[in-house]
C-alpha cells in the first residue's frame, strides 16, 4: 500500500474532469438557447449579463464558479487527498467529505442559472418531492443524519472497503447536502422560502451538526478506526493524531463555510440581483411553477 502514495494520475476522472470543465458551461448555455428565453426575461435584467447570446443564459461569473466547483470535486477524489482518504488518513477522509458537500457542491448550484433549476426540478413529481424534502426541519434532519453517519467508525469501514463503496457513501451524502443547501439557498421555484434571517440561523443549525462528533474525535485518546489506524502507521502518521487533526478540522471548516455564507446573505439582503439574496422574490418561474403546481393539482 506503501506505493499508492507516490503519484497517482487517475487519467478517467482527469479526463471526465477536462471534460466536464470545457464543455459543461458551452452546454449550458446551449440548451438556454434552445429554450423559449422570453419567458425568463425577468431573470435576464441584471447588469452583470452583456448582450451576446451566451452570457444572456449563464454569465461569465457562473461559468468560472461551475470550473472551480468541479475542480473542487476533483480534488475530493484524484490523489493525494482521495486516495489518502480511501487508504491512510482520517484527516484527509473528512477533508474530502466537507470540500464535497460544503464547498463545491452549493458553489454549482450557485453556478447554474435560475431557469435551468427550474428545469431540473420541473417534473411534478420531483417537485412535490423536494418541496417536501426541502422542508427547513426535514432537510435539516437528513443533512445531519447523513453527515454524522459519514462519521460512524463502522460506516467509515465500509466506506473504505473498496471504491464502489467510496462513491456510494459520498452519493448519499451529496443527496443529503443537496437538500440542505436548495433550503438555506432557496432554490426551489414557486416556494416562499426562509427569509435572509432565517436562511442565516438555519445555516448556523448546520454548522453545528458536526461539533458533537467532532468533540468525540478530539478527546478520544484512542483510535476507533481499525481502517485508517493501519494506514496511518504505514504513512508513518500517529493514528491518534490524525484523528484528533480530523475532528479539529471538520469543527473549523463547518463554521467557516456556514458562518461566511450567513454573513453573505445578511450583507446581501437588500440586493435582488445577487444569488443569495432573497430568492423567494416572485420571478416568472415562481409564478409558473405556482400555475403548474395549480394545474396538476386539481
Amino acid at each position: 500500500m506503501i506505493d499508492r502514495l507516490s503519484f497517482a494520475p487517475h487519467p478517467v476522472a482527469a479526463i471526465i474532469c477536462l471534460i466536464v470543465v470545457l464543455l459543461g458551461p458551452r452546454l449550458i448555455r446551449r440548451i438556454g438557447r434552445n429554450l423559449d428565453l422570453l419567458e425568463a426575461s425577468s431573470l435576464l435584467a441584471s447588469p452583470e449579463i452583456s448582450s451576446d447570446a451566451f452570457a444572456r443564459v449563464m454569465t461569465r461569473r457562473q461559468a468560472f464558479q461551475f470550473r472551480v466547483a468541479i475542480f473542487v470535486a476533483y480534488l475530493t477524489f484524484a490523489w493525494p487527498i482521495g486516495d489518502l482518504a480511501l487508504h491512510y488518513s482520517l484527516f484527509a477522509y473528512l477533508i474530502s467529505n466537507s470540500l464535497l458537500a460544503i464547498v463545491a457542491l452549493p458553489l454549482l448550484l450557485v453556478s447554474l442559472p435560475k431557469w435551468l433549476l427550474n428545469v431540473l426540478t420541473r417534473h411534478r413529481h420531483v417537485d412535490r418531492l423536494l418541496m417536501v424534502l426541502t422542508r427547513p426541519i426535514i432537510s435539516s434532519a437528513i443533512f445531519s443524519a447523513a453527515f454524522i453517519a459519514s462519521m460512524v467508525p463502522a460506516v467509515v469501514e465500509v466506506a473504505t472497503s473498496s471504491d464502489v463503496a467510496f462513491i456510494i457513501e459520498r452519493v448519499v451524502l451529496l443527496i443529503a447536502a443537496l437538500l440542505m443547501w436548495f433550503t438555506a439557498l432557496n432554490l426551489l421555484p414557486g416556494t416562499r422560502g426562509l427569509s435572509p434571517l432565517g436562511r442565516v440561523a438555519y445555516l448556523f443549525a448546520q454548522s453545528l451538526i458536526p461539533t458533537f462528533p467532532a468533540l468525540i474525535l478530539i478527546f478520544t485518546r484512542r483510535s476507533i478506526y481499525p481502517h485508517f489506524a493501519v494506514g496511518a502507521h504505514l504513512i508513518g502518521v500517529n493514528p491518534v493524531s490524525d484523528q484528533l487533526a480530523a475532528g479539529g478540522v471538520v469543527k473549523v471548516i463547518s463554521i467557516a463555510i456556514f458562518w461566511s455564507m450567513g454573513g453573505y446573505i445578511l450583507a446581501k439582503a437588500t440586493d435582488t440581483n445577487d444569488e443569495f439574496s432573497n430568492l423567494a422574490d416572485s420571478t416568472w418561474h415562481d409564478i409558473e411553477r405556482e400555475i403548474e403546481r395549480d394545474e396538476y393539482g386539481r
